[in-house]
């Protein structure tokens, strides 16, 4: 028999929990099995403890496909996207489009991801205090309109697709555990929710029709636009919808979490002075006074472990949902067809038993690996064929992004670390810092951008 976990009201079950503490409930499930029982509202969800059974469920999309809670209102607003689709659709869109993100284009993407970083910075001025969500969140936005659509998006765009996916994760996190009945209210947070929803989407149609008005392959096949606006797909064309539901999912998904990973990689070597010295001993020695480039990422080692240590703490798919598709059995459990599986990179990545003292923020994790620690137990990325195909993209440019700044420029320390909101994804709360450049180097020089 499957454990409930305690504290579940009639009706609402365990959503209250979540909705008010979802980080904190997570970490209290697993002393209480390998598999636990928690109720959302009707629903009842298997939370996955042990990274075995996890791992068993990631490598069997066909008998663990997407679906729950999470996918129902993500496919609100992305369809049938890469993101998003069930197993039967997935495979031919994955070969599809797997070219844009092939490991030989990262050199190529490193480039526009050196430039946008200057192009933000060099805004930047001694003194000043920026929302640094807001700047990472520049960057990001900035990389993957230059990288997947070949142009760039107005100020005044950047700003309305910044705040509109704060309004979109927002919404989308409270109506995975409210009655679908409640979304056609109009209370502020699903006005926000649509709104943002419309003018996102207007964005990216007004990109996709830009493109469409070059002169054929003006933006290049292998490009993830080419692909998506290519006649030669299996099953024909893609539709309008379906090109718009494509280059939606991959500019949110891209953005948000990437961002989120570059602000708190940031805030938290910022926070730990003698980790900071080692990064800037290391930048140093590596950059020479110049922006981090593909040439210098096999020599960023401790920048690089920074960013795996800030995914394990915070990785911005934080929860996701299976639906099992037929009766099946998990280690000594059975799984009956139609049961909702509830997976948390947050919570492997926090047991105790994995990762000892899993608050400390200590990058020497990876650069010193412990042998016995289960390879499992770290998926801020997923695994298995839905693993995320940009995952290689996210963390060279979160790699480039940390070596850059805090080479360059100095950062007040928080306070006090942030707290984690916990939306559809994990963004730091409130954070803010002052900078102040470290030397008087020129800005360096924006290069051609090679898409």
């Amino acid at each position: 028999m499957i454990p409930l976990a305690p504290g579940a009201l009639p009706l609402a079950g365990h959503a209250h929990s979540i909705i008010r503490n979802p980080l904190g409930f997570l970490r209290t499930l697993a002393p209480y099995g390998d598999i636990v029982r928690v109720r959302l509202g009707p629903i009842t969800a298997l939370v996955l403890c042990d990274p075995a059974l996890v791992r068993q469920v990631l490598l069997n999309d066909r008998l663990f496909d997407k679906g729950g809670p999470t996918y129902e209102r993500a496919r609100e607003f992305l369809g049938d996207s890469l993101s998003t689709c069930p197993h039967s659709r997935h495979r031919q869109q994955r070969r599809r489009l797997q070219p844009a993100f092939h490991a030989t284009k990262l050199p190529q993407y490193t480039r526009t991801m050196t430039d946008q970083i200057g192009v933000v910075t060099r805004t930047w001025r001694d003194g000043q205090s920026i929302d640094v969500m807001a700047e990472t969140k520049k960057i990001t936005v900035r990389v993957l309109t230059r990288s997947i659509f070949g142009t760039d998006l107005s100020d005044r765009e950047i700003e309305q697709i910044s705040h509109g996916i704060d309004d979109l994760t927002a919404g989308m996190h409270a109506r995975m555990f409210l009655p679908a009945p409640l979304d056609k209210l109009p209370t502020p947070r699903n006005v926000r929710y649509h709104r943002a929803n419309s003018t996102i989407r207007e964005i990216v149609q007004r990109l996709i029709d830009e493109d469409r008005s070059r002169p054929t392959g003006a933006s290049g096949s292998e490009t993830l636009l080419g692909i998506l606006t290519a006649d030669d797909w299996a099953d024909g064309p893609l539709s309008d919808a379906d090109i718009l539901d494509q280059a939606t999912s991959f500019l949110l998904a891209g953005m948000e979490t990437t961002a989120e990973a570059m602000a708190w990689a940031l805030c938290l070597a910022v926070q730990h002075p003698e980790v900071m010295a080692r990064l800037r001993a290391e930048t140093a020695e590596v950059l020479a006074g110049a922006p981090a480039q593909w040439e210098h990422l096999p020599d960023l080692k401790l920048t690089t472990s920074i960013i795996s240590e800030t995914l394990r703490m915070y990785p911005g798919l934080w929860v996701t949902t299976r639906v099992a598709t037929a009766d099946t059995k998990l280690g000594e459990h059975l799984i009956p067809s139609g049961s909702h599986l509830l997976i948390s990179p947050y919570l492997l990545q926090h047991r105790p038993e994995i990762y000892p003292d899993p608050d400390r923020f200590d990058p020497g994790r990876w650069t010193d690996p412990d042998p016995s620690r289960p390879l499992d137990a770290f998926i801020p990325f997923m695994a298995g064929a839905r693993k995320c195909m940009a995952a290689d993209f996210a963390v060279t440019e979160a790699v480039l992004t940390l070596a850059t700044l805090t080479d360059a420029w100095d950062f007040t320390a928080p306070a006090q670390r942030p707290q984690a909101a916990a939306a559809a994804t994990l963004r730091p709360k409130d954070l803010s810092m002052r900078v102040t450049r470290r030397d008087r180097r020129p800005s360096f020089q924006q290069s051609d951008p090679v898409l």
